[in-house]
């Protein structure tokens, strides 16, 4: 369900942002980390990333899959590239920080869990 806002949220943005940057090339970083130091391993991060590129490419955004690793270099290429593009371009940031709801609820779960067995 949240995987679903968050797509409809950012078309939404796109759409705000699409008249000026029709003309000019579209760039845009999706990152879907499901992997954190204290947390156990999410499961909805990549399908909710995956969502968002499809939108992003459907909607004329280039698409470039970076593999574990790749990633930090390629942060502030977009920006970068917004830069050179100049009022040519737009540049949609948006970031997801918490899972809320019953089926995506990972994160709330486990720490429950993780609590529960510090103080058994």
């Amino acid at each position: 369900m949240w995987g679903a806002s968050i797509v409809a949220s950012a078309l939404c943005a796109l759409m705000l942002f699409a008249e000026p940057a029709l003309a000019a090339k579209r760039v845009a970083l999706v990152i879907g980390n499901s992997s954190y130091q204290n947390v156990v391993k999410l499961t909805n991060p990549s399908n909710d990333a995956e969502a968002m590129a499809a939108a992003l490419k459907a909607a004329g955004f280039e698409f470039v899959d970076l593999k574990r690793g790749e990633r930090t270099p390629a942060i502030g290429e977009p920006r970068a590239e917004a830069r050179r593009q100049g009022r040519r371009s737009s540049l949609v940031q948006m970031l997801q920080q918490r899972q809320d709801g019953p089926e995506q609820s990972d994160l709330r779960q486990r720490e429950r869990l993780r609590h529960a067995r510090h103080v058994a």
